[in-house]
């Protein structure tokens, strides 16, 4: 985490640190900050990668109450 963003390899081209993820205003932000790729086509690069083709159930986790300091 760089400033409140995510960092993480491009699925574009490849390189480490500098993939930046963000949220804004509700609006999921990705941007290569080397290749200039956009949110479009790093999606497009994460499916041919094989993002979003399996579906996993993952178990009900209920919240837990903050603990009183």
């Amino acid at each position: 985490m760089r400033g409140g963003q995510l960092v993480a390899a491009c699925p574009v081209c490849g390189d480490d640190h500098h993939l930046y993820v963000s949220e804004r205003n509700g609006t999921l932000l990705m941007y290569c900050q080397k290749c200039n790729a956009r949110f479009e086509d790093i999606v497009k690069a994460f499916k041919n990668q094989g993002a979003g083709t399996q579906r996993e159930t993952l178990p009900a986790v209920r919240a837990q109450p903050a603990a009183e300091k």
